[in-house]
């Protein structure tokens, strides 16, 4: 028992011992009457013991609604506890909170939380020691956005995104560039899926944005998407092919034109070889190259041995792609399950249309770039003839939403099939991009991997305005500078993950770390996906949050007016027998 307590129980238990004994000593009363007189008085000042100090009872459960956004809908019950974080506002009949957390910790007699609205702040998604209940609304746009970490200068830039929505077959996705140009649109897939493909040039950093606009061309949801575009390296191609064809002349055209390195032999009858004096195929040559790219005849002339060396090669990370320009027989595919490859099919043809439309003039000039020449709008690319080659276990290889080929991981290389013979007539056609954009994305795919120098800062998927996001890859405490105000935040390493830290970003766009950058979003500015990822976050606090076996609920003090009236009941019982 406390001190607090034990004054008043002692001055109380005095004044009840006094008043037992002038009870006991005053004359003229029978034993029994003393006795009850002293019991009664017991009894007075236990009940005010009671009275000042009633017994703790245990609160019983609660079950609290919390409003998390200012969209929230209220339910009809009010009868239930409620309370609104900042991010909702002022709501009526709601008392505010600072955070669900401090909530939980001054009401411990909550062990369980519905949440309404639009999930969990940055703040908040950490497991609770309550049971936490949420039933979001239908997303409704953007869900999903991937993009590549960096995008060599040169090559293209690929977009896969996801979006949900009632309505989202009738929506149409755009890719715009930092000029607002129009670079690529195509339908929702049915499952809400899109891939989008624009071509970049000059390294920097730069920022594209995605669209989705509804029949109507009304915007439904749109994302800023930051690019980094740095100096690619320079791939070594080592072409070698069964006879010069026009194929390999576009080829070597495109290739000069995106500053690669090559070295090809081209033989032509005769003995006569067309090329590179000492291009061929032994391990050095193997081991300075990025890509080898062979025909079905150049993949039989290597003969068992050269076959051999090239499978090594290709565990060295060497890339392999083979271009069949006629059908393939059983001795080729045998060839290439050697390499590594198993395709079945490829004897006959069947047209692929890249493109089903005529491409829009504003998308035309940027897949073209800045040095082509005007040209007026052609029609729709010709369609190509595709080998009818399948694999069971290779990947597709892809341009957009076409499978133009298979690619399989040996080792730390890659081979694959091109089951285009004919791309060079994308350029005979004046579709000289779309001839560009196929081999660098083929080529991309294949080659031989570099290793990026230098630390690398790894972040969260996408950095929110005005939230917590998570920062590694540090060398120790260092300094966040944002690009258009020159506003500096600095940041400490947290000791208990060393190399990481964690950043509340005040301003929206670029910032720089070191001698890199990262892009801040604003919620406004992608809503979409903002709201995606609180409800994605969001579901994940609710999986993990539980109300701990140990948790004991509050006592506080019972009703004290019972007590209050035995108190006077007793004392007049006394008072009347001093009367009497």
């Amino acid at each position: 028992m406390s001190t607090a307590l034990s004054w008043p129980l002692g001055l109380i238990v005095l004044a009840a011992l006094v008043g037992m004994v002038g009870t006991l000593r005053r004359p003229g009363l029978s034993a029994a009457r003393k006795t009850l007189l002293c019991i009664v008085q017991a009894l007075v000042a236990s009940a005010l013991w009671l009275a000042l100090f009633p017994p703790l009872q245990t609160q019983p459960a609660v079950t609290a609604q919390v409003l998390t956004s200012a969209d929230a809908t209220l339910p009809d019950d009010a009868s239930i506890p409620r309370y609104a974080l900042p991010e909702a506002g002022d709501v009526d009949g709601a008392q505010r909170v600072p955070d669900l957390a401090s909530l939980l910790r001054a009401q411990p007699q909550i062990t369980a939380v519905q949440l309404i609205g639009d999930g969990l702040p940055a703040r908040d998604r950490v497991p609770q020691r309550a049971a936490l209940a949420h039933t979001p609304t239908p997303l409704h746009g953007l869900v999903e956005v991937q993009l590549p970490d960096a995008v060599a200068a040169g090559g293209t830039l690929q977009v896969l995104a996801r979006v949900a929505g009632a309505s989202r077959r009738d929506w149409q996705a755009e890719l715009r560039d930092p000029a607002e140009r129009l670079v690529d649109s195509q339908p929702i897939n049915e499952d809400g899926r899109i891939v989008l493909q624009a071509p970049v040039r000059a390294a920097g950093q730069v920022l594209y944005t995605l669209r989705i606009n509804d029949a109507d061309n009304r915007l439904i949801d749109s994302a800023p998407l930051p690019v980094s575009v740095v100096d690619g390296h320079a791939l070594r191609l080592h072409q070698l092919a069964g006879a010069p064809n026009a194929e390999n002349k576009f080829f070597q055209r495109w290739a000069s034109d995106a500053a690669l390195a090559t070295t090809r032999q081209l033989p032509t009858g005769g003995g006569v070889v067309l090329g590179d004096v000492g291009a061929g195929i032994d391990a050095r040559q193997l081991a300075n190259s990025d890509l080898l790219l062979l025909d079905e005849r150049s993949l039989l002339a290597l003969g068992s041995g050269g076959r051999a060396r090239l499978r090594n090669a290709l565990r060295e990370g060497v890339g392999v792609l083979v271009q069949p320009r006629d059908a393939l027989e059983a001795s080729h595919r045998q060839a290439l399950a050697e390499l590594g490859l198993r395709v079945s099919g490829g004897n006959h043809t069947a047209a692929l249309a890249l493109e089903t439309d005529k491409t829009p003039p504003e998308r035309l000039d940027v897949l073209r770039g800045p040095r082509a020449h005007a040209m007026t709008q052609p029609e729709a690319a010709p369609a190509l003839e595709r080998w009818n080659v399948a694999s069971n276990d290779a990947r597709p290889l892809h341009q957009g939403t076409h499978t133009i080929g298979f690619w399989q991981t040996v080792g730390r290389g890659r081979i694959g099939l091109l089951a285009l013979p004919d791309t060079h007539l994308l350029v005979l056609a004046g579709r000289d991009e779309l001839h560009a954009a196929l081999w660098a994305q083929t080529t991309g795919t294949l080659a031989r991997a570099h290793a990026q120098e230098g630390a690398y800062v790894q972040h969260d998927a996408r950095l929110w305005q005005h939230e917590r996001n998570t920062l590694c890859g540090l060398d120790g405490d260092t300094e966040v500078v944002h690009s258009d105000s020159q506003h500096s935040q600095h940041l400490r390493i947290d000791p208990a993950t060393p190399g990481c830290a964690a950043w509340w970003p005040q301003h929206a766009g670029w910032h720089r770390i070191g001698n890199q950058t990262v892009f801040v979003t604003a919620p406004d500015q992608a809503p979409g996906l903002h709201r995606a990822q609180r409800l994605r976050e969001t579901a994940e606090v609710v999986a993990t949050s539980a109300l701990p076996a140990n948790h004991a609920l509050p006592q506080q003090p019972g009703q004290r007016w019972p007590w209050w009236l035995a108190f006077v009941v007793l004392g007049c019982v006394l008072w009347l027998n001093e009367k009497r």
